[in-house]
């Protein structure tokens, strides 16, 4: 595993709970990280009982050229945040969440009305 390390785009420290992917979105020129967390219960009719938010979720990009950063999530609206020396910080993922990250303002602007019309 720690041969592999070197050719991951992200890296960072987040709880086992944590599922992170991450994939190319080429036609968007943008790099999207995908995170799920389990760590939540159902009780015995399989409704959902507890979800534990995760929070600071710190990220570090092998790459300086992803310059702009979003969060997206089903239930609430997309929230920007700031790159800094290649690293941000996620304030919280409930279930699940999006963050799309571009090389400029423009492609940032072309996701954000994407999700606009959604």
């Amino acid at each position: 595993m720690d041969k592999l390390r070197p050719l991951a785009t992200v890296t960072g420290q987040w709880p086992q709970t944590v599922f992170v992917n991450v994939l190319s979105a080429p036609k968007l020129d943008a790099l999207v990280v995908h995170l799920v967390n389990y760590d939540f219960q159902y009780d015995d009719a399989y409704a959902l009982k507890k979800i534990v938010p995760t929070r600071d979720v710190r990220l570090r990009l092998a790459s300086a050229d992803w310059r702009e950063a979003v969060v997206l999530t089903a239930d609430s609206a997309p929230v920007r945040l700031p790159v800094r020396a290649q690293e941000l910080v996620l304030p919280e993922v409930r279930i699940h969440a999006a963050l799309a990250l571009t090389k400029d303002e423009k492609a940032m602007a072309e996701i954000l009305d994407l999700v606009v019309r959604q």
